[in-house]
């Protein structure tokens, strides 16, 4: 799942208009994406698999940023994004990733050598998937409707 989260990043980073299209208009993809949002990953509790789950949140949260790259005044994917993903998912997503990020940089603060590396790549992580919300919501904030307000990052960027 991991690789093909990556490949799909890759083809649409660029930006590639036409797979971003392809990709944006099948939906399925962006779909698979908020599964993997709202999924509680229960089964994988050991320390080895946080950062598998940590990197799944992440790739899947920059394929949407990806989506959105550099798309001049061609709205249509916005659009399509808009009306697929919710708001409060997003800002869901942001404020655990804060509570993550405070979470890993006590954890750093308290650790050497090895394990003060692990908690950093955790960290890094972490982060890659919060700029990639913040990139989205700042993409998607001009086409909020009263129903799916993207307008909660600018209480976040107050606070």
């Amino acid at each position: 799942m991991l690789a093909c989260l990556s490949f799909l990043v890759e083809a649409t980073q660029g930006p590639c208009k036409e797979n971003q299209d392809y990709i944006g208009e099948a939906r399925k993809p962006v779909d698979i994406c908020k599964n993997i949002f709202c999924t509680t990953f229960t089964r994988l509790k050991d320390e080895q698999y946080e950062k598998l789950k940590m990197q799944l949140c992440s790739k899947a949260m920059q394929l949407v940023a990806a989506l959105l790259e550099s798309r001049g005044r061609d709205v249509s994917i916005h659009l399509i994004l808009r009306d697929q993903i919710p708001s409060k998912m997003l800002s869901t997503r942001l404020l655990h990733c804060r509570k993550k990020d405070i979470e890993l940089a006590k954890k750093i603060s308290v650790s050497y050598g090895a394990e003060a590396k692990k908690w950093k790549e955790l960290q890094a992580i972490n982060t890659s998937e919060s700029i990639s919300i913040y990139n989205t919501t700042l993409e998607l904030k001009p086409f909020s409707t009263a129903e799916n307000n993207f307008g909660f990052i600018d209480k976040l960027d107050a606070g």
